[in-house]
C-alpha cells in the first residue's frame, strides 16, 4: 500500500464526527513491519500532530499528548505490534483511542468491512484471499449474513469455493452432489483441501452430526448418514460393523435426511439407488414384516416391499381395510410415494371395490335404483380407478394377480348378480319402463328450465356430456369441491332415469323442449315438431333462437378469449353446450380400450369450461346443469361368446348390440321388452338383452356399450351448480394452543386445535408443521397433518405432534418460530417459542 493511499485513509478517519464527549481524535497507527518508518517524518496531515512512540519514550509521548498538544488531533505512529497489556505504559491512552493498521490483513479487513477481531481467521486463509475473483464471491456471501463471526467467515469461504451459499446444509448438499456425480476423486473436496478449508468442514460435520473419525471421508459420512437414518426410522437389524460407527446426533441426521429428500439440489433417487447397492440393503429385507419399514421412505425398495405385501393380502382376501388405508396415508408424505402413487391408488381402489360389493338382495327396481345411488356406483367407480392407475404402474407384473382377481369378481360376480337382480325386477313389471318416484329424463326441460320469455333476466347453462355416467359425475363433483373455488353447498348431484333405449339419438332429444311433439319415425330417427333432433343446427332450431335460447359445441367455444366467450351468453335465457369425449372414444372399436382415459380428459375439459364461466364473471349465469344423454357399460376383459345373444331375423326398425326397436313387442329368450310409445309418441317397443349381455353383431367394439337396462347405462347424473362468484378456499383453522412457549429440550410436544368442524362449505385443511430460526431456515423435522374432524365438541378436534429440534447450540431464550403452513394456499400461522436448553 502506498503512503499517499494511507494519508487519504487517515484524513478520512480524522474527518469523521467525534464521539459524544470527545473534543479531539487520537488515532494509533501500528506498523508492525515498519514499512513506513523512514517516511513517517515526512508525513503531514492538516490539523493533526504526528508523534512517534518506540516504547522507550513513553514519558515524552504522554507529555506531548496530554500537555503539549492537549487540544490537537494526534496520530501516534507505533512501529511495533499492538500491545494492549498492562505492561504498556500508555495503556490508559489506548483505551480511549482509535486504531489504524496498514498491514495487508488490515487493508483486506477494511476493504471487506470486517472487524479486527476476525484478523486471525482471515490470516489463516491468506492464500484464498490472493485472488480477486474469490474475494468478490466471498464479499457477496458476507453481505447476506446477519452475524459475522469466525464460523460465518469460514462458511462464506467454503461457499464461495463451491459456488453455493454459506448455509452449511447447502454446502453439504453441494459436496454430496459432487460425490454422487464424481467418477474419480471429488474435486470439491480437493479444492477445500487446497485452501485449507477442509479441516473446518470436517469439524462442523463432527459438531452437527457426531461424525467422529481420524480419517474422515465424504463417502463414509454419506453411508453413515443413511445407516443412522435407517436405524432411526425402521426396526431393521443393522450389522455390528455399522452400529459402532453410527452418527451420534440422531436428530440432526433425521432432519438433514428429510431435507435432502425434498431438495432438488441433489438427485436423491440416484443417491439412494447407489447407497442401496453399496450398503447391501437387500440382505436386510429378507423375511421382514412391513411394520419394520412402514414409516421410512429411505429407499424405493421399501415401497416395493410394502406394496407387494399389501397386494398379497388383498389377493388372499385376508386384510383389514382400515389398517391398509392407514399404511397408505402414512406413506403419502414420504419421498418415493409419488413414484409409486399409481400402485398405492390401485391398492386403495381395490379396497374400495371390495368394500362396496353389494351383499343385500333387493327385489324391486326402486330399491335397486336407490342402492345403486347409495353404494353400487362406487364399485363401478373403484373398478375404473383401479384400471386407470393400473395402466400407469411400474410394478404391473407384480399386480397382475390382483388385476385378474378384480376383473373376475367384477364380471362374474358383481355384473352377473347385478344383471340378474335388475332383469328379474324389470320382468316383474311387464313392459313398463319408467320407474315410479324417479325423475325421468324426458321431463328435464319442463322441470328445470325457465319459462319462455323474450327478455330473460338470467341465463341457465346446460352442459350435456355424451356418455357421462353417474359415478363419473360424482367424482367430478368431488374434484370441483376439492379445488376450493366452488362452495360445496352450491353443488347438488341427483339422478334421472334415461329414456329407453339409452342412446345418444333419443337421450339428446329427450332433454330438448316441446317433448309433446317428439316422435320417432319408422327408421329410428327422432324428430321434434318435424325437425330432425340430430345435429347442432337442428337443435338450435328446436330450442328456438327467437326465445333467446341457443346451443354450442364445447370445441368451438372453449378457446375463445374472455370477451368473445362472454358474448355467447348475452341476452340468452338458456344455453346448451354439447360435449363429447367419453362416447367419442368408447363408441369406436379402435379406441374403446381408452374410455377410462377419456373420463380423465372429460374431468379436465369440464373443469376448464366451468372455470371459464366463473372467471368470465358472467353475472347473468345463475344456474348451471351438467348431465348426460346416457351412461355406459364397460369391462376390460373380452366378452365371451356365452354373453352374446344370437340375432334372429325379425322385423325391426333399428338394432345395435344392446337394443332393438320394433313396432310390435318381440319375444326373444334372454331379453326384456319395454313399451316406449309414450316417450316417442308413436307405437314403439325396445327390446334389450337381459343384464350385461350383447346381441351378436359383426365387427369389433363390443366392450363399451350403452342402450340397455343396466344402471350404468340408464341412470344419468344431474349435477346442479348454483353459480356464485369465485371464492378463496375455505378450510378449517388450525392453531397452536401451547401455553408454555419455553423449550427445555430438543423434543418438543405441540398441541394443535382445529377451530371449526368440517361441514358444509368448510373443508379439511392439509398443513405442514415445523420450526424455523430467525433466518427462516428449517431447524426441525416436518410433520404433515390433515385436520378433517367433524366432531361437534372442540375438545375432540385436537391433535398432538412432536417436533425434534436440530441439535446445535442455541442462545439462551433464542426465539424460534413454529410454522403451521397451509399446503393448499400460501397462508402460514406463526408462533414464537423461546429455546432454553441447558447444554
Amino acid at each position: 500500500m502506498e503512503l499517499n493511499e494511507i494519508i487519504t485513509e487517515l484524513e478520512q478517519l480524522f474527518q469523521q464526527p467525534l464521539k459524544d464527549g470527545y473534543k479531539r481524535k487520537i488515532i494509533i497507527w501500528h506498523d508492525s513491519k515498519q514499512e513506513f518508518l523512514e517516511s513517517i517524518n515526512d508525513l503531514q496531515l492538516d490539523d493533526v500532530q504526528v508523534i512517534q512512540y518506540h516504547y522507550n519514550n513513553a514519558f515524552k509521548v504522554r507529555y506531548q499528548i496530554e500537555m503539549e498538544y492537549a487540544n490537537q488531533n494526534i496520530l501516534l505512529y507505533v512501529p511495533h505490534d499492538k500491545d494492549e497489556t498492562a505492561d504498556n505504559p500508555l495503556i490508559d491512552i489506548y483505551l480511549y483511542s482509535e486504531f489504524y493498521l496498514s498491514d495487508s490483513t488490515a487493508i483486506l479487513l477494511r476493504s471487506l468491512n470486517l472487524s479486527e477481531e476476525l484478523r486471525s481467521t482471515i490470516e489463516k486463509y491468506a492464500v484464498f484471499f490472493k485472488n480477486k475473483s474469490r474475494i468478490t464471491k466471498f464479499q457477496k456471501l458476507v453481505q447476506k449474513q446477519f452475524n459475522l463471526d469466525k464460523d460465518t467467515i469460514q462458511l462464506c469461504i467454503i461457499g464461495s469455493l463451491l459456488n453455493c451459499s454459506a448455509d452449511f446444509n447447502e454446502i453439504l448438499m453441494t459436496l454430496i452432489k459432487q460425490e454422487v456425480e464424481a467418477e474419480g476423486a471429488n474435486e470439491s473436496i480437493v479444492l477445500l483441501r487446497k485452501f485449507e478449508a477442509d479441516a473446518y468442514f470436517w469439524t462442523v460435520l463432527q459438531q452437527r452430526f457426531g461424525y467422529v473419525t481420524e480419517t474422515p471421508s465424504l463417502n463414509e459420512f454419506i453411508s453413515l448418514l443413511f445407516m443412522t437414518y435407517i436405524n432411526e426410522t425402521t426396526t431393521l437389524e443393522i450389522g455390528s460393523e455399522w452400529k459402532v460407527k453410527l452418527l451420534i446426533n440422531k436428530q440432526n441426521t433425521r432432519i438433514f435426511m428429510e431435507t435432502l429428500m425434498k431438495n432438488d439440489m441433489v438427485d436423491y433417487d440416484d443417491l439412494a439407488n447407489k447407497m442401496y447397492e453399496y450398503l447391501q440393503i437387500q440382505s436386510m429385507l429378507n423375511d421382514i414384516s412391513i411394520e419394520a419399514i412402514q414409516y421410512s421412505g429411505t429407499f424405493k425398495e421399501f415401497d416395493q416391499c410394502i406394496l407387494s405385501d399389501l397386494k398379497d393380502h388383498l389377493v388372499q382376501r385376508i386384510y383389514n381395510p382400515d389398517v391398509i388405508k392407514l399404511v397408505i396415508a402414512e406413506r403419502q408424505p414420504l419421498h418415493f410415494f409419488k413414484q409409486y402413487e399409481a400402485e398405492y391408488t390401485s391398492i386403495w381402489s381395490a379396497i374400495e371395490f371390495f368394500e362396496h360389493l353389494p351383499h343385500s338382495n333387493e327385489s324391486t327396481v326402486n330399491k335397486l335404483y336407490n342402492r345403486y345411488l347409495e353404494s353400487d356406483y362406487r364399485v363401478d367407480q373403484a373398478y375404473r380407478k383401479f384400471y386407470d392407475a393400473y395402466d400407469q404402474l411400474t410394478m404391473s407384473d407384480e399386480f397382475e394377480t390382483l388385476k385378474n382377481l378384480i376383473e373376475t369378481i367384477y364380471v362374474n360376480d358383481y355384473l352377473s348378480k347385478l344383471s340378474l337382480a335388475w332383469s328379474t325386477a324389470f320382468s316383474s313389471r311387464g313392459t313398463k319402463w319408467e320407474i315410479d318416484d324417479v325423475k325421468y329424463q324426458k321431463n328435464f326441460f319442463f322441470e328445470h328450465m325457465p319459462r319462455e320469455t323474450e327478455k330473460p333476466k338470467e341465463c341457465v347453462v346446460v352442459i350435456i356430456s355424451d356418455g357421462l355416467r353417474y359415478e363419473v359425475a360424482e367424482e367430478l363433483k368431488d374434484k370441483l369441491i376439492k379445488q376450493g373455488k366452488i362452495r360445496p353447498s352450491s353443488l347438488t348431484l341427483t339422478s334421472m332415469q334415461s329414456v329407453m333405449p339409452s342412446i345418444t339419438e333419443l337421450g339428446m332429444a329427450a332433454m330438448l323442449p316441446r317433448q309433446n311433439l317428439l316422435k320417432m319415425n319408422d327408421h329410428g330417427k327422432v324428430f321434434i315438431a318435424d325437425i330432425d333432433s340430430n345435429g347442432l343446427e337442428n337443435r338450435k332450431k328446436i330450442l328456438n333462437n327467437e326465445l333467446k335460447r341457443t346451443a354450442y359445441r364445447y370445441d368451438e367455444i372453449i378457446h375463445l378469449n374472455r370477451t368473445d366467450f362472454k358474448k355467447l351468453f348475452t341476452d340468452k335465457g338458456i344455453v346448451y353446450i354439447y360435449h363429447n369425449t367419453i362416447d367419442a372414444v368408447g363408441d369406436h372399436a379402435a379406441s374403446e380400450k381408452d374410455v377410462f382415459k377419456a373420463v380423465n380428459q372429460t374431468f379436465d375439459e369440464l373443469n376448464k369450461l366451468i372455470a371459464k364461466i366463473n372467471q368470465g364473471k358472467i353475472s347473468r349465469i345463475k344456474q348451471l346443469y351438467i348431465t348426460s344423454d346416457h351412461g355406459f357399460l364397460y369391462q376390460v376383459s373380452p366378452i365371451s361368446e356365452i354373453d352374446k345373444l344370437s340375432r334372429e331375423k325379425l322385423n325391426v326398425i333399428k338394432e345395435k348390440r344392446r337394443y332393438m326397436l320394433s313396432k310390435e313387442p318381440l319375444n326373444i329368450d334372454g331379453t326384456l321388452t319395454f313399451d316406449i310409445s309414450s316417450t316417442v309418441n308413436t307405437p314403439m317397443y325396445a327390446t334389450v338383452p337381459r343384464g350385461n349381455m350383447r346381441f351378436k353383431t359383426q365387427g369389433a367394439g363390443v366392450n363399451y356399450v350403452h342402450g340397455g337396462a343396466m344402471p350404468q347405462e340408464f341412470i344419468v347424473p344431474l349435477l346442479h351448480y348454483k353459480v356464485t362468484e369465485i371464492i378463496d378456499i375455505e378450510t378449517v383453522s388450525v392453531i397452536c394452543r401451547n401455553l408454555n412457549k419455553t423449550i427445555k429440550n430438543h423434543d418438543v410436544n405441540i398441541d394443535l386445535m382445529q377451530i371449526e368442524k368440517v361441514e358444509g362449505d368448510i373443508l379439511p385443511r392439509q398443513c405442514k408443521v415445523y420450526f424455523e430460526d430467525a433466518n427462516e431456515q428449517v431447524i426441525s423435522n416436518e410433520i404433515r397433518l390433515v385436520a378433517d374432524s367433524t366432531a361437534d365438541k372442540i375438545d375432540m378436534r385436537t391433535y398432538k405432534v412432536q417436533l425434534s429440534l436440530m441439535n446445535k447450540t442455541y442462545q439462551k431464550n433464542e426465539p424460534i418460530t413454529l410454522i403451521i403452513e397451509n399446503e393448499q394456499t400460501p397462508e402460514r400461522n406463526e408462533y414464537t417459542f423461546y429455546v432454553d436448553i441447558v447444554e
